[in-house]
């Protein structure tokens, strides 16, 4: 009975946690934070910086490109507040070498894609400022370049402009490398309660199967006795 309601429990739980994903868009990217040469004249900038800590749930607005628009081309050349369809973002990773993810969910009435670059500071830096030298000592931070490009989906009133596009963007560790620490504690309440039901479901059919190999070996050695 109690792993009936841990079951039931479950299946609310997921039924909710996937329905929010089906009305919702989400792009992904899981990164390791790599030591790489760090860029001092980048802490000085004015971005967005976000950590695995505080980085749940940073709600944001980004005005799409126009629909067509190669993404290639999308602020390929200008610098970050330059440009009305990007948003550079500083990532402040304090475990280097971990894993994390990056994550987007914006509302699946707006049409959007959103695509996301992360790079080091040497790489981010000709994007942002002059004079580009690295230096100093390595570092885990990186920069996260978002775009975003209209797609179009939703017809809109030609003498109207395309609405901003609302969007979540959320930064934290994957636990083992794979799981989104978010994730943690609902794989855990499933998996507790299967293991716990598998610990007394193994006992009883080792058992049957114990009894049922004694009573093959017993007809078999009563036909082996007849035939004798």
């Amino acid at each position: 009975m109690m792993f009936f309601g841990h079951t039931l429990a479950f299946t609310v739980i997921s039924v909710a946690w996937f329905s929010r994903l089906v009305l919702a868009n989400t792009e992904i990217r899981n990164f390791r934070a790599t030591a790489a040469v760090n860029v001092p004249v980048l802490q000085a900038l004015d971005l967005l910086t976000i950590t695995p800590a505080n980085g749940s749930h940073v709600r944001l607005d980004g005005a799409a490109a126009a629909l067509g628009k190669d993404v290639s081309s999308v602020c390929s050349l200008v610098t970050s507040t330059g440009c009305e369809h990007q948003i550079v973002v500083r990532l402040l990773l304090p475990d280097a070498e971990a894993a994390y993810t990056l994550r987007i969910s914006w509302p699946g009435s707006s049409p959007a894609d959103f695509f996301m670059d992360i790079i080091d500071p040497a790489s981010a830096a000709p994007f942002l400022v002059a004079d580009p030298s690295p230096s100093g000592p390595q570092t885990s931070t990186k920069y996260a370049f978002i775009r975003i490009v209209d797609t179009g989906i939703v017809p809109f009133s030609v003498n109207k402009d395309t609405p901003p596009v609302p969007f979540i963007l959320t930064l934290e560790p994957l636990a083992l490398g794979i799981l989104p620490s978010s994730l943690a504690p609902l794989v855990g309440f499933y998996f507790l309660p299967l293991l716990v039901g598998i610990s007394f479901v193994i006992p009883s059919l080792s058992g049957r199967i114990g009894k049922l190999a004694v009573l093959v070996r017993r007809e078999r050695r009563d036909a082996e006795w007849k035939s004798e």
